[in-house]
């Protein structure tokens, strides 16, 4: 241990190849000893970590970025830290914000999250670099858009014929619980108030229906804390008058808010929040009546949607299918079976291809592998009919792994806007350092440092990492947000329906 101890402070006082240093566990302690002491050791483990762990440095240096310069540069600054003193001239969050946000904020990798601790204030300060390059972009957390005005008469040809929604996300389920009580507690004001002499019983339970009917009424869950009202307060406050409001327990990891419709001459729809899907069809969220109800929910869902294409399709009436994945940050790769892998034939989509880093030297990566995703392999009809996904600033990850699959297909594309830029894939642990040298490094609000790193390297067919770039869709298609906010109308929806009718 002494032996291991001296040679790892004996890489901090240099510059030298990642090749020559000790591997960077997410529980190395030694790694971590000297970036608790003072900004610099802080910044001399950061640098040799990610030279030892990032997976894409041939990638950043096509973007001029200089991993080498920047330690030369920001290393003197880093002294000129330490020699500051606390109770005068103190580091301030802002300014060491700043100053790894310069360090790190080139960094293209979507996935890349990056915390550090100021050892002066002992503040943990989170880096997107993603999100800063993004926030340039015009649609850059857009609101999602609702398709309420495709029910109505207005929408002519888009009209919808079916439609169904399923969402687990809080606010939705506290809805679903509370339109259920509310029936009953305006049942029960209404047989009280036809009471014309009320006992003092009467006019307390009265008094209480009505507080209740009012509180819930308005209720919605918006934070965390509302979260907890509901859970803590709701659920019990009006008990003993029969309100009995259920507690959302399912994991809120695995939020999923999804959509289905159909248009009546034959194009079928589905969005999804994210790719949260196989938790609830596997059950793997289980024991709890929250968590049974949305696995049924999702599944009857999936089951329109498919059932609807397929029917449609053997009876030679389906014009096209639109798949959602705007605002939809990505999820479960095992998701793409259910998705665009339910059009297309079983055995698996090869879409993409892939390496890891097999070591700790800077350029030391696999040779590239085949990437399939899964596909339905229960018997259906093989959909040929146009298959549009529409993807925006704000679709990533397993979003663009589903644009990246309609491109490989001869009657698919992509419409909207270019997605977010985060193609590489994750492990389902990230604090788990495995022998791909990636994941993660150090451990979030408890090491000086941490940085999420993804474990494997997406390249497309054509030999391109597309990390910090995205996907550019087949046909442009902003949304016009004065069209939708004036009428309702969704204007990329409406792009994506002209070119499944027309072709163009």
């Amino acid at each position: 241990m002494v032996i291991a101890l001296v040679a790892m402070l004996a890489v901090g006082s240099c510059r030298e190849q990642a090749d020559y240093v000790p591997s960077y566990g997410h529980d190395d302690y030694l790694n971590f000893l000297e970036s608790d002491t003072c900004f610099e050791g802080q910044f001399k483990a950061v640098w040799t970590a990610l030279n030892c762990n990032y997976g894409i440095w041939d990638y950043e240096a096509k973007f001029g970025l200089d991993w080498d310069a920047v330690y030369s540069k920001y290393l003197p600054k880093m002294q000129e830290l330490d020699k500051r003193d606390k109770e005068t001239n103190p580091v301030t969050d802002e300014e060491f914000q700043k100053l790894y946000e310069e360090i790190v904020g080139p960094f293209h990798d979507g996935h890349f999250v990056f915390q550090i601790k100021n050892l002066c204030t002992e503040n943990y300060l989170l880096i997107d670099p993603s999100e800063i390059r993004n926030a340039s972009r015009p649609d850059f957390n857009i609101a999602s858009t609702e398709i309420n005005y495709y029910f109505t008469d207005e929408a002519g040809e888009n009209k919808l014929e079916e439609y169904a929604l399923v969402s687990s996300y809080p606010d939705s389920y506290a809805k679903k619980e509370i339109q259920e009580a509310l029936p009953k507690i305006l049942l029960s004001i209404q047989e009280l108030e036809a009471i014309e002499n009320r006992t003092a019983k009467q006019e307390h339970d009265l008094a209480c229906y009505q507080s209740a009917y009012q509180e819930l009424s308005g209720f919605r869950i918006m934070t965390p804390e509302d979260l907890n009202y509901y859970n803590n307060v709701l659920t019990i406050k009006y008990q003993q008058w029969g309100i009995l409001l259920n507690p959302f327990d399912i994991d809120l990891d695995y939020q999923l808010s999804a959509t289905y419709a159909a248009f009546g001459d034959g194009i079928v729809y589905l969005s999804l929040s994210n790719f949260h899907l196989l938790p609830y069809f596997d059950r793997w969220i289980s024991g709890s009546p929250c968590s049974d109800y949305y696995a049924s929910a999702f599944k009857d869902l999936w089951n329109l949607w498919f059932n609807k294409i397929q029917a449609l399709h053997q009876a030679g009436q389906l014009k096209g299918v639109i798949i959602d994945v705007r605002n939809n940050d990505g999820g479960y790769i095992d998701d793409y079976q259910y998705v665009l892998g339910a059009l297309l034939p079983e055995g698996g989509h090869h879409t993409v291809s892939m390496r890891t880093k097999t070591g700790i030297g800077r350029y030391d990566y696999s040779s590239l592998f085949p990437r399939k995703y899964k596909t339905l392999s229960t018997e259906h009809a093989i959909i040929t009919e146009p298959v549009v996904v529409l993807a925006n600033c704000n679709s990533a990850s397993m979003s663009e792994a589903t644009c990246l699959g309609a491109k490989q297909m001869e009657n698919g594309r992509v419409i909207g806007m270019q997605t977010w830029g985060a193609m590489c894939a994750l492990l389902s642990d990230p604090t788990c350092y495995t022998l791909t040298y990636g994941s993660a490094v150090g451990i979030p609000s408890k090491t000086s440092f941490y940085a999420y790193i993804p474990s494997h390297v997406t390249v497309s067919f054509d030999g391109e990492i597309l990390e910090g770039v995205g996907i550019m869709p087949d046909i442009e298609a902003p949304l016009d947000m004065d069209l939708y906010n004036s009428t309702g109308r969704d204007s990329q929806l409406e792009r994506s329906l002209q070119y499944i009718r027309t072709g163009n």
